[in-house]
């Protein structure tokens, strides 16, 4: 697999330079500046970037794998994901495209499948482990979250993910306690996760 890189860098110099010429027509000093530095560094990407990026062929179909998702089709997504297992059956993210774009078919027993062999290939990849748990939770497989989790909190004790989950779960059966727990103990594991102080700030207002 072959990316063109001159193309696009010049199609970014020309952009920087079309804002240089505005700027100046229209004296806005500080927007000058910034288009000046911006052609600067189109121009010197130009003259020291190679000609194209080759990558190998099963992360040249995950990302033409990501691109079709990205874009809505999730049918030649899984086709393209495929591909790229084909050429490479350990390529977890592969793995991990391939179960999203088969659980956006609503192929629900598949897609977990796949996450799971993603998982069975790194059991520490976080990406496959969010996917999963996202989709039990969408799908209601409480029983299922939870088994997941479980495995999840003995395999790697410091992941804020499995906590997240388990507390998203506990709040939307009406467990506002446990949720709260489970909340506490994500934010012990992550103090910076936006995602679950907002959810232990929603679950407490909820409280009130």
């Amino acid at each position: 697999f072959r990316a063109q890189v001159l193309p696009v860098l010049m199609v970014e110099a020309a952009v920087a330079l079309a804002w240089l010429v505005t700027a100046a027509r229209e004296r806005r000093f500080r927007a000058f500046g910034i288009a000046a530095l911006a052609l600067a560094g189109g121009v010197w990407f130009c003259k020291s970037a190679p000609a194209d990026v080759f990558v190998d062929e099963s992360n040249g179909w995950l990302q033409l794998a990501r691109h079709a998702r990205d874009h809505g089709d999730a049918r030649l997504a899984a086709q393209r994901a495929t591909r790229a297992i084909e050429a490479n059956p350990r390529n977890v993210y592969a793995l991990v495209e391939l179960g999203m774009s088969l659980d956006r078919q609503e192929d629900v027993g598949g897609a977990i499948q796949r996450l799971r062999d993603a998982l069975s290939v790194d059991p520490g990849c976080n990406d496959a482990l969010e996917a999963l748990l996202a989709l039990h939770f969408r799908r209601r497989q409480w029983a299922l979250l939870e088994a997941t989790a479980a495995q999840a909190v003995h395999g790697q004790p410091n992941i804020e993910v499995p906590h997240y989950w388990l507390g998203r779960m506990h709040r939307e059966r009406g467990r506002a306690e446990e949720a709260l727990r489970a909340f506490h103990e994500a934010l012990k594991r992550d103090t910076r996760s936006f995602r679950t102080a907002k959810a232990l700030g929603e679950t407490l207002a909820g409280m009130q």
